[in-house]
Formats: C-alpha cells, sequence, structure tokens
C-alpha cells in the first residue's frame, strides 16, 4: 500500500494519486488523512512515499495546518523536487492571502511566484511546468513579478535559481500571453499571444 502513514493510513479517507518519479521510487497522492505527526489539520495534503516512508510535501517553514488544502502540480524526472499551490502562507515572505506556486525540496519549502518586485497582491500564479530536472518552472500570472511588466494582463514567467524573470517580453498592451510549451531543459519556452511582439 502506497497511501500508508506514519501514523493512522486506515480513516474513511480517499487517497488519489498524482505522480511519480520516472523510476516509480517516488510516488505522490493527495487525501485528507492525517498520515504524519506534523499534520494536524483536516485538509488536502500531498504526501511522498519513498523507501517505506511516507512524508507530507505541503507543509512550510511558517504555517502548514491551515483550513486550506494543497493541489500537487508536478515534479522533476527524479522526483526530488515536487511543485504545488495553495493559498496558505508556508513561508514568511508570502503575506497575501492568494494561491501561490510552492517547491518542496530536500525538506525546504519555497515559494516559486515570487517576483524581483510585487509578489504579494490579490493575484492567483497559475502553475505551467517545469523543466525535467526542475530547475526552471514556468507559471502564469497578471500580477506584475518585474519592473518590465506594466500591465494588468497575463504574462508568462519563469523562476530559476532563486530569480524570476519575465518570458513574454515585448509588450505591455492588454493582452493575455499563455504558456504552450518548453523543451526538456527549459532553455526554451513557448508562448502565444495576439499582442505583437516583433516588427
Amino acid at each position: 500500500m502506497i497511501s500508508a502513514g506514519e501514523t493512522t493510513g486506515n480513516g474513511p479517507f480517499a487517497a488519489t494519486f498524482r505522480g511519480a518519479s520516472e523510476d516509480g521510487n517516488r510516488v505522490f497522492f493527495e487525501t485528507a488523512e492525517k498520515l504524519a505527526s506534523d499534520d494536524t489539520d483536516s485538509s488536502q495534503d500531498i504526501y511522498q512515499r519513498a523507501a517505506g516512508a511516507t512524508t507530507r510535501v505541503s507543509t512550510g517553514a511558517v504555517n502548514g495546518n491551515g483550513a486550506r488544502g494543497a493541489t500537487f502540480k508536478g515534479t522533476s524526472a527524479d522526483g526530488s523536487r515536487a511543485f504545488f499551490t495553495t493559498s496558505e502562507q508556508l513561508v514568511a515572505a508570502d503575506t497575501d492571502a492568494s494561491t501561490d506556486i510552492y517547491e518542496r525540496s530536500g525538506g525546504t519549502t519555497t515559494r516559486i511566484s515570487a517576483g524581483q518586485v510585487n509578489g504579494n497582491g490579490a493575484f492567483t500564479a497559475f502553475f505551467d511546468d517545469a523543466s525535467a530536472d526542475g530547475s526552471r518552472v514556468f507559471f502564469h500570472t497578471t500580477e506584475q513579478l518585474s519592473s518590465a511588466d506594466t500591465d494588468g494582463s497575463f504574462d508568462v514567467y519563469q523562476r530559476r535559481a532563486g530569480n524570476t524573470t519575465q518570458v513574454s517580453i515585448g509588450g505591455n498592451g492588454a493582452f493575455n500571453a499563455l504558456f504552450a510549451g518548453a523543451s526538456a531543459d527549459g532553455s526554451r519556452v513557448f508562448f502565444h499571444t495576439n499582442e505583437r511582439l516583433v516588427a
């Protein structure tokens, strides 16, 4: 049984498979059941099962047991990096009540949907994709996370090595830019928009 826990695991709660590493050694699932001693809420959490141990992914440096669920979004190919969204503030730098994207890796939770500027407005961040090694994460939001972004439309951003950069640069009109895909290593990103970005 994958959906077993450090504590409990046989309560009247469904467990939903969400993903696995390429070699299948790490499995990720969601459940509202408290499967770890540090899980004290009744909200949906994300868990990882690896090497016979179940650990909670959707936890943070602060909070992590509020009445706000977490939703799994993806992992790196080896499963060492897991990505999820929640409106719960899991790091001290997150001061808004909007949905943010987080990464859990090596026992540390990091906010992905932070910016060069802003990052705590009433704007939702939507996870799009990540490179195979998880070092590059792509998302879109209407929040202006770089000084070059001056419009209120959706833009595509990349988070890499603690820096957030705008992918859909070239225009600041009232046109949405939406992620379409990326190369496996994340070095090439594709998006579509009605805005005219080249001459």
